[in-house]
């Protein structure tokens, strides 16, 4: 088949290659759809369908520099494309179809025929960098405090799992507690403490149903209303605060005015002669204290920030459905060992989950005592819901074996699509960073993993990472791949 060229501007003939709908798949933000000879999968009733696009001409800036040619790609979203190829810039994707770069250009090309591409792993909650004593205890009301519990010696987590694949992580604590504070996102390519490793989109995790008896479940859920209900007192104060300071600094001025216009009738008497001014000054309001936890979360009640709520059976998952209604909140589900029950509220109310399943790895050390129903992920897959499979607490060793996890998922009916998104889109969309992670579709970081065959075969291996689009790991550059 005769390519096209670039689809980004480059050219006029650009732009007729599209119109002529040279197999692309295009997406408003990372959200894919499919064009072409891209088999788009049904749309999910959670997944807010994509918005058509016209005909796109990029500014030159965005010319790509970099191409990957040839390869199986899967999206992460569902649809599959045979002999594709991935146009990026700036570590970013602009495109996915048919096309090579026009004649005498300066863009790299990776020869990727034979290989699979899917987009790079995201972990939606791991404590995997946490230093062993950060692991448990409680997260304070901001990301820097999270930021400073990751262990600065250690690298070896962080490589083994990126090796694998995985590209993005949430550093999440899961202590016994109401309140666990913020997650950290962070890119596995660089150093954590670096700024390039920081991707944004913190969410607020808290927990539920600590108890097992229905009064403590009602405790929690009492509980974790006040909580609310304080940031939301304590953004009052915060804002009366500011009012009063705003009257107060507006009273001042006219006060020195005043002052000043007195003392200028009094500039030449002798000091002792000079009268106490009868203007009164103004007082200045107090500042409330400072509490980032309450700001935290009163960022998750302005939308700013998903909330991650654990949960166990399906009277906390009534709690958490109550608390979002009541609160508005961005909700995700995480645990739900004994949610079976719940399945279909989650599905109606369109909430995503994060389910730690258990798997047989290829180490049995490794292998997860089982945590949720066996059949629960296969459930959520019918359901229609999106689907998040994490490390969690046991993120040193299991983070690697993230495909592992889905592929035990596969093994108990999970369709190999749902299965991938589980571990790329799904999480992404868990920590609202779908726009920017877990998709391989035009706006969405260069975050790539290629294998030398199917993912989900036993005999296929990582044949290099790029993050941001440049290559971290490479298997015929760095000995010992990454082994499934």
């Amino acid at each position: 088949m005769k390519r096209s060229t670039d689809p980004v501007g480059w050219s006029s003939c650009g732009t007729r290659a599209l119109r002529r709908a040279a197999a692309w798949v295009f997406a408003a933000g990372c959200v894919g759809v499919g064009l072409g000879h891209a088999s788009a999968a049904p749309q999910e009733p959670s997944t807010p369908p994509a918005e058509p696009v016209a005909t796109p001409v990029a500014p030159a800036a965005a010319k790509p520099n970099l191409f990957v040619q040839g390869a199986r790609v899967l999206t992460g979203r569902g649809e599959e494309l045979a002999d594709a190829d991935i146009a990026i810039s700036g570590g970013r994707i602009r495109g996915v179809g048919d096309f090579q770069p026009p004649a005498n250009s300066a863009a790299k090309v990776i020869d990727a025929r034979g290989l699979t591409i899917v987009p790079g792993f995201v972990d939606a909650a791991s404590d995997l960098l946490l230093e062993a004593e950060a692991r448990a205890g409680r997260t304070g009301g901001s990301e820097l405090e999270l930021a400073l519990s990751v262990d600065p010696f250690d690298d070896r987590p962080r490589l083994t799992a990126l090796a694998a694949g995985v590209t993005s992580m949430a550093l999440a604590r899961a202590a016994q507690t109401a309140e666990q504070g913020l997650s950290a996102v962070r890119k596995l390519a660089y150093p954590p403490r670096e700024a390039h490793a920081a991707v944004g989109g913190s969410a607020l995790h808290l927990r539920i149903g600590l108890g097992r008896d229905r009064a403590s479940k009602e405790r929690d859920l009492r509980g974790l209303s006040s909580l609310f209900e304080g940031a939301e007192k304590y953004h009052g104060e915060l804002e009366k605060y500011a009012k009063e300071l705003k009257e107060y600094e507006e009273k001042k001025a006219e006060y020195d005015k005043k002052v000043a216009k007195e003392r200028e009738k009094e500039k030449d008497k002798p000091e002792a002669e000079k009268s106490a001014s009868k203007e009164k000054e103004p007082k200045k309001p107090r500042e409330p204290k400072e509490d980032l936890g309450k700001a935290a979360v009163f960022r998750a009640l302005q939308g700013e920030l998903p909330v991650v709520l654990h949960v166990e059976d399906e009277l906390d998952v009534e709690n958490a459905l109550e608390l979002r209604r009541k609160f508005g909140l961005k909700l995700s589900l995480r645990g739900l060992s004994r949610a079976r029950a719940a399945v279909d509220s989650i599905a109606k109310a369109g909430v995503p989950v994060l389910l730690e399943i258990d798997a047989v790895l290829p180490n049995r050390e490794l292998t997860r005592t089982p945590a949720v129903a066996r059949d629960l992920a296969k459930a959520f897959a019918e359901a229609g819901v999106d689907v998040a499979y994490v490390s969690g607490s046991r993120g040193r060793e299991l983070a690697p074996h993230l495909l592992d996890l889905a592929a035990e998922a596969v093994s108990r009916g999970v369709s190999r699509a749902s299965a991938l998104r589980a571990i790329t889109y799904g999480p992404a969309r868990a920590l609202g960073l779908e726009r920017k992670i877990g998709s391989i579709a035009e706006g969405c970081d260069a975050d790539l993993v290629a294998y030398d065959g199917d993912p989900f075969s036993s005999a296929a291996r990582v044949r290099w990472v790029m993050v941001d689009g440049e290559i971290v790991y490479a298997a015929d550059r760095i000995e010992g791949s990454a082994q499934r």
